[in-house]
């Protein structure tokens, strides 16, 4: 009976031991995966950058809304939480799956931004290779925009 029971406890540390395992190497993945999408994104030539105060100006212009199109590409939760003035909601995933969602803004300079980068890489390089031009990343994303305390609706 005590040999049983000491295996059964053995199992369970082995199991526990190893889900600790892969869950540090997914968050490993996950970071290194991360970092590649945003040097990426910066190497992009296509897509051009947009600082904050860049940003702040042209949200001042009244022929904003004509000439750009703001797309926060977070998830509809994130963005109800709070967005940039005049950003439209189009969430990555919907954008990957159907790129032709932002063929109504070809006309239009397209500011993309998320929280840090990482899922406006995804969206630039699929839009890159879809012949999308006047692409635009904000720089820093909304998480500089909050540490900035910009406003947010």
């Amino acid at each position: 009976m005590t040999t049983i029971l000491s295996r059964l406890v053995m199992n369970k540390k082995i199991m526990l031991a190893t889900s600790v395992i892969v869950i540090v190497m997914s968050f490993v993945w996950m970071n290194i995966s991360a970092a590649d999408t945003r040097e990426k994104l910066l190497a992009n030539e296509a897509v051009g950058a947009i600082t904050q105060n860049d940003l702040q100006e042209l949200l001042a212009k009244e022929s904003f809304e004509k000439d750009y199109a703001l797309i926060d590409v977070r998830t509809p939760l994130e963005h109800r939480i709070g967005h940039i003035s005049s950003s439209i909601n189009i969430p990555h995933y919907k954008i990957l799956n159907n790129p032709k969602l932002l063929d109504k803004y070809k006309d239009k300079k397209v500011i993309l931004y998320c929280y840090s980068g990482v899922r406006v890489g995804k969206v630039a390089d699929l839009l890159t290779q879809k012949k999308h031009s006047n692409l635009h990343h904000l720089r820093g994303d909304i998480s500089k925009w909050k540490a900035s305390k910009l406003p947010l609706e």
